[in-house]
This record gives C-alpha cells, sequence and structure tokens, in this order.
C-alpha cells in the first residue's frame, strides 16, 4: 500500500544525480527563476515538469560555490523522485543515499543531516512494526525495510555524527547563507548563528525527543543515587563548570543521554567567550530545559527552578535573560507556585520590557491574576439520611469569597441543562429564592 510522506524539517529539499563534464564557466541560470518554476510545477501537481529546471540550478550552483543552493537541488530532486515513485520514504531515502556519493563533498553535511531526518522520520512512522521484528529476521544489507530498530537507529546515530565531523568548517558558515535551505524556524540568527549551530540542534532534537524503545544493555546497570546527584550538580551547573567535568556523566537512556551532553559541552566550548552572549544564552537555557526533563530524582524540580534563576542573573542588562525568567515562571506555574511564577514573571515585564518573552510573562500573568471556580459533585445524588450526601469540591484562585445557593427547579430543566446552560437560564435561576445558602 503506498504512502504519501513529507519531511518538515527540511521540507526545501529533494535530491539529484550529480552531474559530470560541467562547463569551466558558470552557465546563465536565473536560479531564483528556475526554483519558482520548480515550485510552479509542483502546485500544479506535475513532479516530472518540476524536475526539469533542477538539473541547471545544480550546475550552475555548484560552478558558483553556492553550497547551500546545490545541497537544496539534490535534495528536492530526490524528494519528486519519492513522489513520482509513489511517495514512499524508503524510496526518497534510497535515492538521496544514492545522489549523496557523487555529491560535492561541501554539501555532504547537510545532505547527512537531511539524510538522518528522514530516517528519522521513518523511524516515527514504522516504530511498533520495528519493535516487533526481531534481530534473527532483520537483514543488514540496504533495503531499508529489512532493517532492525538497532540497525536503524546506529545508522542515524551515524549520519548524524558525520554531519558534524568538520566542526571547524561548520562554525565559519554563517547561517544566513543556507537560508534559502533550511525551512525550520529559526527565531534569530543571533541565538544560532552558524551551519554548525543548526546542525547540531538538528541532532540535538532527535537525541532529546526521540523514545528509542531500546532495553537497556546488561552491561549497562542503572546509574546509582550518588551518580545521578553528580549528574543533577553538573547538568544545572554554570557553562563553565559544565565544560571542565569530566566528560562521564552517567545517565539514565544509555546513548541518546550520553550524545546529548556531548553536544551540549561541544557548543558552549564553541561559544563560551562570544562577544554577543545571545547564542550561548540559547544554548545554556535549552541544556537546563532538557535536563529538567530526565529522571534524576525528585530534587530535579528545585535544582531546575535554582538554575534558570541564576542564570537569569548572571547577565543582568542582556536580553536573553529575559527568556531565563520566563522559562522560570512557565516552570513554577507547572508545579502549581502561582505566587513564585507571578514574582519571576514580572521579573521578566520589569527588566525587559521590549523582549518577546516579557510579552509572553503578560499573558501568563494575566492567566495567573484572572479570578476562576471550579465546583464539582456528583450528578446523581441518593435521597435519604445526610450521611448519604454527596459531597462538593470547590477550586478556587484570586476568590475572597465563594458562596453556594441551594435552588429547586423541575426535573426537565435539569436533565435539559446537562447539555449546556445558556445565560438566561442562569440569570432567571439567580433571581429564585433558595432553598438553603451558605
Amino acid at each position: 500500500m503506498s504512502r504519501k510522506h513529507s519531511y518538515p524539517r527540511w521540507l526545501a529539499f529533494s535530491l539529484s544525480i550529480f552531474l559530470s563534464g560541467q562547463s569551466a564557466q558558470p552557465a546563465q541560470v536565473d536560479r531564483p527563476t528556475a526554483w519558482r518554476q520548480v515550485s510552479a510545477a509542483m502546485e500544479r501537481q506535475l513532479p516530472v515538469s518540476a524536475l526539469e529546471p533542477l538539473g541547471s540550478i545544480l550546475t550552475n550552483a555548484v560552478l558558483e560555490a553556492d553550497w547551500s543552493d546545490a545541497a537544496r537541488a539534490i535534495a528536492r530532486k530526490a524528494q519528486i523522485e519519492m513522489i513520482i515513485q509513489g511517495g514512499l520514504p524508503d524510496e526518497g531515502i534510497s535515492r538521496l543515499s544514492h545522489a549523496m556519493k557523487a555529491a560535492p563533498p561541501q554539501t555532504l553535511p547537510i545532505l547527512q543531516s537531511i539524510l538522518a531526518s528522514w530516517h528519522a522520520r521513518y523511524f516515527e512512522e514504522n516504530r511498533w512494526v520495528l519493535l516487533s521484528r526481531s534481530d534473527l529476521g532483520a537483514t543488514e544489507g540496504p533495503d531499508l525495510n529489512g532493517w532492525s530498530l538497532p540497525r536503524l537507529l546506529r545508522e542515524i546515530d551515524s549520519l548524524f555524527q558525520a554531519s558534524l565531523t568538520n566542526a571547524t568548517t561548520l562554525q565559519a558558515l554563517p547561517i544566513a547563507r543556507f537560508n534559502g535551505l533550511l525551512t525550520t524556524n529559526i527565531t534569530s540568527d543571533a541565538m544560532v548563528p552558524t551551519l554548525y549551530d543548526f546542525l547540531a540542534r538538528q541532532a540535538l532534537g532527535f537525541y532529546k525527543t526521540t523514545d528509542w524503545g531500546l532495553p537497556p544493555a546488561e552491561d549497562d546497570p542503572m546509574p546509582e543515587a550518588a551518580e545521578l546527584q553528580a549528574a543533577l550538580r553538573i547538568l544545572f551547573a554554570s557553562s563553565e563548570v559544565f565544560i571542565a567535568e569530566s566528560p562521564t556523566i552517567r545517565l539514565p537512556g544509555g546513548i541518546t543521554n550520553e550524545r546529548c551532553v556531548e553536544l551540549y559541552r561541544n557548543l558552549t566550548r564553541f561559544h563560551l567567550n562570544d562577544a554577543d552572549p545571545t547564542a550561548l544564552a540559547a544554548i545554556e537555557l535549552d541544556r537546563l530545559t532538557w535536563a529538567s526533563t530526565l529522571d534524576l530524582g525528585r530534587s530535579s524540580v528545585s535544582d531546575h527552578a535554582r538554575a534558570l534563576r541564576e542564570f537569569a542573573l548572571r547577565r543582568p542588562t542582556h536580553p536573553s535573560s529575559a527568556d531565563f525568567w520566563l522559562t522560570l515562571a512557565e516552570a513554577l506555574n507547572s508545579q502549581d507556585q502561582p505566587l513564585e511564577a507571578w514574582n519571576a514573571a514580572q521579573e521578566a515585564m520589569r527588566r525587559y520590557p521590549r523582549t518577546p518573552a516579557a510579552e509572553t510573562c503578560k499573558v501568563l500573568v494575566h492567566q495567573l491574576e484572572h479570578p476562576s471556580l471550579e465546583i464539582f459533585s456528583e450528578q446523581i445524588w441518593n435521597h435519604g439520611a445526610d450521611s448519604l450526601a454527596p459531597e462538593f469540591e470547590a477550586r478556587y484562585k484570586n476568590l475572597s469569597q465563594v458562596s453556594f445557593r441551594w435552588i429547586s427547579i423541575p426535573l426537565e430543566q435539569g436533565l435539559s441543562a446537562m447539555d449546556g446552560i445558556d445565560a438566561g437560564a442562569i440569570e432567571g435561576w439567580l433571581k429564585m429564592k433558595p432553598v438553603a445558602e451558605w
């Protein structure tokens, strides 16, 4: 059965067969116009016609050393060919893998990350099939549909790791050069300033959020309580302490969490001495948020809040600190600490009033200050002794007094009210003399 498939993180790509025998001079190709022709053909559901401009786009992009557009053309061609062949994801993965064998080396980090993301989407959509497939019945060949779950996850891990191999080169490439290729929403180039940052975050997105569904290895027992406490101290520490500690942090979750620690450390080292701390602050906040999701003991909740407050105060004049106050306010609110959440939100609004975080804090403050009342009870009561009477439960916020009025209405009205009560009915009930009130 054929299934349509999309790849949201890298929607702009598709693959092409790399060409040989290119001319020494750049072909006269208006690439923006050619890209519009590709888009127009796809909108008209003419994928074969959409393939035609991609060859000239790739030739021109390579000769002009526009590696972003070259990677985009290669990936886009693979995606369109996949659609022509029925939209099965393994078809796109196969075509992209084949095209990468002849692709310019400068495009490989991007293409490896794209291919890893495509494999990851295949994993997400076929999780239960993969979990039920035994290693004995799996194959190690190129046919993706015969792979076991460990084999597929090793491939995804290998591709993400390969995409970051030439870190020094990637760190020198401004992300602005790749805006035509990347469709993932980047809030600010200052937060993700280089291609290395983007690729590392793509890998983190997989390692952080994917439940691999594999049992722990027999030689990798769960960390002891003391090890978890040591991990907590390091994960919520300052950047200087975080990168200076021994590289071994034993965490539940195996290799995925190990990869996260490694990537956060590499990103932190890269940006630690930046003149503009925006990128470093974004990495720090992301690390703290990720660490708070790990099952490291009950103290991790308080450690997370403490760390957020410390980081928010570390750069008192820089607007990135507003994001720490916002995250702190949201974390405290989720822990049913509304007053503390209100105070944290007020700090962001007072210190950094023109930041997006402050605007979000305004909404949170309004929610925290808004009065609310919920009343719960049994819908059907037993008539008889007071001991059989049901209890009322009232949950309220920002109210100094809650009053109850007991009124008597006909059974028919009560039954119809179970489907919804209009304002007119409520107004009439309020005018009725109560049977009891307190």
